[in-house]
């Protein structure tokens, strides 16, 4: 039978609902005196592990037991301050790193869900104290730690925050200039993108039809540009001309792939940046573009 975990943070404010087959973890009861949604998700995330059993593997062969709660956790997350969400992190990863098979179920749940791009819980900046519990541990070898090396070293160049890297390029008429040159609005989208990708073409036009994007281009609020970074120049002098007028398009003369300067998993990948070119939102979607330029225009 379904146990249903109803867990009201506040009245009117945050309410997790968890639903799994079994009941994987007893979660801590949360003192009264916490009320505020974030004081309560700040709680939670800190001692959501404190019962589960990580030496039981057994709990590791149903997807609705383990993985279940993991997933639970991850959506407690963006609820709570960055710093209990590091050390939520950290308290799950050394409890778990008695029991190797256990540990490496759990590093194995962080790329899945954390890292793949197509994940709806996908998130650098969550994913990153995983990745540095995962090169701190003795038992791994040097081997097991490449990939964990590698990603971490990629994000953590061009976090939400800092001011990303500039690059040289090329505009569709034939202009050589730089990104810093070219962003002169209060906000630029920079698009990473692949032509012939079906989900660029779908970005795209989801992009080209959203109301609020229009709107902030017509008044000069924000600028689009476009940079094909595959390496083709056939192909990129091919379809350029098909990219939106207002759009900036540009070809990539840095050799972004060659030198690493962004992590370019998907195509398209997004960025928002202010006047400054400093991040605003990096890796993003458009429902989550279109998200934070309604409140930014709100405040």
């Amino acid at each position: 039978m379904l146990r249903r975990i109803v867990l009201f943070v506040s009245l009117f404010g945050l309410v997790l609902t968890v639903t799994a087959q079994q009941q994987p973890i007893h979660l801590p009861e949360i003192p009264a005196i916490l009320q505020t949604p974030q004081d309560r998700a700040d709680y939670l995330v800190q001692h959501y592990w404190e019962h589960y059993d990580f030496n039981d593997t057994t709990l590791l062969a149903n997807p609705n037991i383990t993985e279940q709660a993991f997933s639970n956790f991850l959506s407690i997350l963006p609820y709570a301050p960055y710093a209990s969400v590091n050390t939520g992190i950290k308290n799950l990863m050394e409890s778990a790193a008695p029991c190797h098979t256990t540990y490496h179920y759990f590093m194995s749940l962080a790329g899945k869900y954390l890292y793949e791009p197509n994940s709806p819980f996908h998130n650098e900046e969550f994913y990153i104290p995983f990745l540095q519990h995962i090169l701190s541990v003795s038992f791994l070898t040097e081997t097991e730690k490449t990939t964990p090396k590698f990603r971490l070293e990629m994000a953590l160049k061009n976090r939400v925050g800092q001011t990303t890297t500039d690059l040289l390029l090329e505009t569709r008429q034939g202009h050589h200039t730089s990104l810093k040159k070219i962003v002169t609005t209060p906000l630029t989208l920079l698009i990473f993108y692949d032509p012939d990708c079906d989900n660029c073409i779908k970005t795209q036009e989801e992009l080209k039809t959203n109301e609020t994007l229009s709107e902030l281009i017509k008044t000069k609020q924000l600028a689009v540009t476009a940079i094909y970074a595959e390496g083709d120049r056939k192909e990129w002098d091919r379809t350029k001309a098909s990219m939106p007028a207002s759009w900036t398009v540009c070809y990539d003369e840095s050799q972004i792939d060659d030198h690493q300067l962004y992590d370019l998993k998907a195509m398209p990948t997004l960025y928002l940046l202010d006047a400054h070119m400093n991040i605003l939102l990096k890796d993003t979607t458009p429902q989550k573009l279109s998200a934070f330029l309604i409140a930014r225009n709100k405040q």
